[in-house]
């Protein structure tokens, strides 16, 4: 189940201060650490926001940005983008097989914000991204100064809906985190996602006791 460029899934594209004025509020309620992590990705030559970030700056809720995540186009502008954080305060938490996962605590509120770099996959393009993501709803992307979105992200976002874009069975466990965590989010499973779902596990010969497990460990609450 691959990205494939239909007419609900072709890029669109506004200009992330165009976004900002359009949702006065929004400039009011992004905290000043995210908003520093914003400006310095937006000048890193090579560098992709994508996925929850971008959407947030989208829609304006950042009650729900955990951190961001952050693609580049080579390992040199991963590089460049490591450094710069490091220049910046921040601290290596973390890596694991999603990226490189840094951290900036604010002492003063106990809060820190957090940036993955991503560094198992180098896209040219917004659209291998996207390709890469397994809801549509995760598709928006932050160049420069330029918010990118599917046709098919957009009409997700205004309706709550998760569609599938790409679904593998060695992170079966993962999608039903996030499933649930989506769900905290206002998020419902479409009806073409369920069936999708359904076909996947019939597909790959999943017995029901392997989706109880499935859902024991990635689906209740997660």
């Amino acid at each position: 189940m691959g990205f494939t460029m239909s007419s609900d899934s072709l890029l669109c594209s506004e200009k992330v201060n165009d976004v900002f004025a359009n949702r006065r509020s929004t400039a009011l309620v992004l905290p000043s650490a995210d908003l520093k992590i914003l400006h310095a990705a937006q000048n890193l030559s090579g560098c992709f926001i994508a996925g929850g970030a971008a959407l947030a700056i989208y829609n304006g809720e950042f009650k729900f940005l955990k951190d961001w995540d952050l693609f580049f186009s080579s390992f040199g502008s991963y590089n460049r983008a490591y450094n710069k954080f490091l220049d910046m305060g921040y601290k290596e938490v973390s890596h694991s097989n999603f990226g490189k996962m840094l951290e900036l605590k604010s002492y003063g509120d106990g809060k820190s914000s957090k940036v993955n770099l991503i560094d198992w996959f180098f896209p040219n393009k917004v659209e291998e991204i996207f390709n890469s993501f397994d809801f549509s709803v995760c598709c928006f992307a932050i160049v420069g100064d330029t918010l990118f979105y599917t046709k098919q992200a957009k009409k997700d976002e205004k309706d709550k809906l998760l569609n599938i874009v790409h679904l593998k069975k060695e992170n079966i466990v993962l999608t039903f985190k996030r499933i649930a965590r989506y769900g905290i989010k206002g998020y419902v499973p479409s009806n073409e996602f369920v069936l999708k779902f359904e076909e996947f596990f019939k597909e790959r010969k999943i017995s029901k006791s392997d989706l109880t497990l499935y859902v024991a460990q990635g689906g209740c609450g997660s």
